[in-house]
């Protein structure tokens, strides 16, 4: 893409490696092979084996680059033989090892950031190796409903390949998902940040059990050890509930308190006949804030130059200017002269009010202000002045020929935001990065639970000089109280007996009034319900869970899958089979048939 810039950027040089440069070499000669085939008269048998013969050996160069002690950039990315396996099996120090198995059925999940550090981040299919049922796993293994599910509570960790990762560390989320175990970096383990309802694992001497870390060849390692965190408020995999919301009045609320309505009650797409409908309650508490824009303390080595001065005075007056902006809410994040982003501190409000609380910045409306050649060029030179470096012509070449490299019109940015206990993130990928590309407009950051007190919420930005925000909103949401008394009545009708096989789970319900059966489990046409051996229609309850209705009474319920259309494929499969074998039969008969003739 755009080879003439780079190209020109490069100096009108191309600076490849010898084995590329035999690959280059290769399909030139393959190309103008195909073009003077017809001139040349050559027999297509000649022409099948040249294409042949050219392509062996650019995958005989391929392998010897690849392989090569000498050479190569695939060579130092290998790993040590049987690592990647020994990584997989002490990806968690062992401390899955610790969890029950038994036949009560749990989830799992990793606090966001546990493997950021190091070569190995977000490996989210190990789970299924350890065993552990984490909620995380890549789209592959995911369907729609969860990506739908993940998307209406704005989780910002869901991306085109991982539909719900860690949920962000979201306890509410955490809670209906049925998350029972969370695996935390031991060196992160602060008491005051625990949410309600959770503990860690203890030695017999109380002290907090800590997996000690189990590095293996290659670097692979957390650098610290796990511990493990019991979640008393993890829901059942099956409920019943006697009560719901509609899916219009859930679409009014805002992403936080979509999350908190649905303990309240489960949604339903499609209204249950004989089961009250109720209002959700607005759980989210707005935190007022005021914005505070920090100064720049970058400070020119000669002060005393003009130009200096005149360039620390027009940062200053960058900063004032932004901070009347931002008067009334944070609505633009800018850049100094110098293209370095500013900082903004969020001064909370009675900032005691929201201890013990969980904290979330809502951040909508983004529109980013792309980068221009002139103003790379503009800050490269006020660089220059602040270092009392020369911007020389050959230095000004070398920057112009750095901003021809950036193609500003494929940028993204990065966005974070940080209390004193949790810090956060969101990156708005660019449309180069086909996998996880996606425009957001609207973002929820969990800043996290603490019983520490927070007076600032500190957001930052980079990879644009400017960044346009319509709305940015604190809220925080309390998990005592009424809180624990629905989690305590939905935890009080989970299924009786409850038995999870494979594909199957069984139990038992009993309710005065119908209610509504709500699972976590992810919504498919495949699910099949029978209720005292009866079949009975399903539906999506919470935005993309498999649910629907159960009468009063005692009853008998069974969840059993089958893969939508695997019977209709066997069929098809079979028939192309017989019609396969007819085919063979007929034309060993015509040849049989043929050769009696002859």
């Amino acid at each position: 893409m755009h080879l003439h810039k780079i190209f020109y950027a490069l100096g009108f040089t191309f600076n490849v490696s010898a084995r590329d440069l035999i690959s280059y070499i290769l399909l030139f000669v393959l190309i103008t092979w195909f073009i003077r085939s017809s001139a040349m008269h050559l027999s297509r048998l000649t022409l099948i084996i040249g294409c042949f013969t050219l392509l062996c050996l650019n995958l005989i160069n391929t392998g010897f680059g690849a392989t090569m002690t000498s050479s190569g950039v695939a060579n130092p990315q290998q790993l040590y033989r049987g690592s990647a396996t020994s990584w997989i099996n002490k990806y968690l120090d062992g401390a899955q090892k610790a969890l029950p198995r038994n036949d009560n059925f749990y989830r799992t999940t990793l606090t966001p950031g546990f493997y950021a550090r190091g070569a190995a981040s977000g490996k989210k299919n190990i789970s299924m190796l350890l065993g552990t049922h984490d909620i995380a796993s890549y789209f592959s293994v995911q369907n729609r409903s969860i990506s739908q599910f993940s998307q209406s509570i704005g989780n910002q960790e869901a991306d085109p390949n991982s539909p719900l990762s860690t949920a962000d560390g979201r306890t509410t989320t955490r809670n209906l998902l049925g998350v029972r175990y969370i695996f935390e970096l031991a060196d992160r383990y602060d008491p005051k940040n625990i949410p309600v309802g959770y503990h860690a694992f203890k030695n017999n001497d109380g002290h907090v059990r800590i997996f000690k870390d189990q590095p293996v060849a290659g670097g692979l390692s957390n650098k610290t050890g796990t511990i493990v965190f019991v979640n008393d408020n993890f829901l059942p995999l099956v409920s019943t509930q006697n009560a719901q919301i509609s899916a219009a009045k859930y679409q009014r609320l805002n992403a936080v308190d979509k999350e908190q309505a649905m303990i309240q009650a489960p949604i339903t797409d499609k209204p249950i006949t004989g089961v009250k409908q109720v209002q959700p309650q607005k759980i989210a508490t707005t935190v007022p804030y005021t914005v505070k824009v920090r100064n720049i303390t970058d400070r020119p080595v000669n002060s005393s130059s003009r130009l200096s001065q005149k360039l620390v005075t027009t940062n200053k007056k960058i900063v004032n200017d932004n901070q009347t902006t931002n008067q009334d809410g944070l609505h633009q994040l800018v850049s100094d002269c110098q293209g370095h982003q500013l900082t903004y501190d969020l001064i909370l409000e009675h900032p005691e009010k929201w201890q013990n609380k969980e904290l979330y910045l809502e951040v909508s409306g983004m529109t980013m202000v792309k980068p221009t050649l002139n103003q790379f060029l503009q800050n490269n030179a006020a660089n220059a002045v602040f270092a009392n470096r020369p911007n020389t012509t050959l230095a000004k070449i070398q920057q112009f020929r750095q901003a021809l490299h950036t193609d500003w019109q494929l940028s993204g940015y990065y966005l974070s935001a940080s209390t004193a206990y949790r810090s956060n993130n969101f990156s708005q990928q660019s449309p180069t990065n086909l996998s996880n590309y996606s425009i957001r407009k609207r973002v929820i950051l969990n800043l996290g639970y603490s019983s520490h007190l927070r007076r600032i919420v500190t957001v930052r930005f980079s990879q644009v000089p400017e960044l346009k925000i319509h709305h940015v909103k604190l809220m925080a949401v309390g998990f005592k109280g009424r809180y624990q008394r629905q989690i305590k009545a939905i935890q009080k009708h989970g299924l009786k007996q409850q038995k999870v096989t494979n594909n199957t789970i069984t139990g038992r319900t009993q309710a005065q009034t119908a209610s509504v059966l709500t699972t976590s489990i992810p919504y498919s046409t495949g699910w099949h319900l029978t209720v005292d051996d009866k079949p009975t229609k399903t539906q999506v309850v919470n935005t993309g869970f498999v649910g629907a209705k159960i009468p009063a009474g005692q009853h008998k319920v069974k969840l059993q899958y089958h893969t939508p259309g695997l019977r209709l494929g066997a069929i098809i499969s079979l028939i192309g089979l017989l019609l396969l074998l007819v085919s063979i039969l007929w034309q060993s008969h015509a040849w049989l048939h043929n050769q009696s003739n002859q």
